[in-house]
């Protein structure tokens, strides 16, 4: 057998007829009093009628007047959990660009380090030596990676209807398609000195992009701290 379990509505509406019954118990024994007081306890049955009445149209008046605020707060809860949704996704979407780009720059740092010392040792050997074949600093798949980014930012924020990060969103797609563009054209043609100052600055862009949305929505906090 299963416990009852009250709800919350149900245990405020107890509460509220608890008190509205000692609220008129109180009012008809004061008056009662009074009406003995003055010799008209013959007219108690009326006056108990008519203040029950008021009381009970105060009390009908004070449940719905309760029940419309708490529809009102369940509505401003649901509106600020929709918006928080709205502004994590489009937080998640620039936090994965700025940490591709971290670990891309990481990669390409990598590189120039290896090529310092690949120079170093070519000018100590003889002129017939070759410098090892190396693979390209900017790959088809790192091409593909930002373009999968900018798809998403393209097609999944239409239904935000916020002006405020409508703006971050469209900074963000347009560092995002200056860093595409460049990587297009380097594929197999690029500097590593070129390349990671064209990402420092995308990363740049992209940590303003972070902490305008976190000023717009201090909750986005939240998922900073949990990653």
């Amino acid at each position: 057998m299963k416990w009852f379990r009250m709800t919350d509505n149900m245990k405020l509406a107890s509460l509220w007829a608890v008190w509205t019954f000692l609220a008129v118990g109180a009012v008809g024994w004061a008056l009662f009093v009074v009406l003995d007081a003055f010799g008209a306890i013959d007219q108690a049955a009326a006056w108990v009628q008519a203040i029950g009445s008021v009381v009970a149209v105060l009390v009908a008046v004070a449940v719905a007047y309760h029940a419309q605020q708490q529809a009102q707060d369940l509505r401003a809860s649901a509106d600020a959990e929709r918006d928080f949704a709205h502004a994590a996704r489009l937080h998640m979407l620039i936090w994965e660009a700025a940490q591709a780009t971290v670990q891309f720059r990481s990669r390409a740092q990598q590189n120039q380090l290896h090529e310092e010392l690949l120079e170093v040792f070519a000018s100590a050997e003889p002129l017939d030596w070759q410098q090892p074949a190396q693979s390209p600093l900017v790959l088809v798949r790192d091409v593909s990676f930002y373009q999968r980014i900018m798809q998403r930012a393209m097609h999944n924020l239409d239904d935000d209807l916020n002006a405020k990060r409508h703006i971050i969103a469209g900074k963000f797609r347009f560092n995002l398609s200056v860093l595409i563009t460049f990587l297009e054209k380097s594929v197999d043609q690029v500097t590593a000195v070129e390349l990671i100052d064209q990402l420092e600055s995308a990363h740049k862009g992209f940590k303003e992009d972070l902490a305008k949305l976190a000023e717009h929505c201090p909750r986005l906090v939240e998922l900073d701290v949990k990653r």
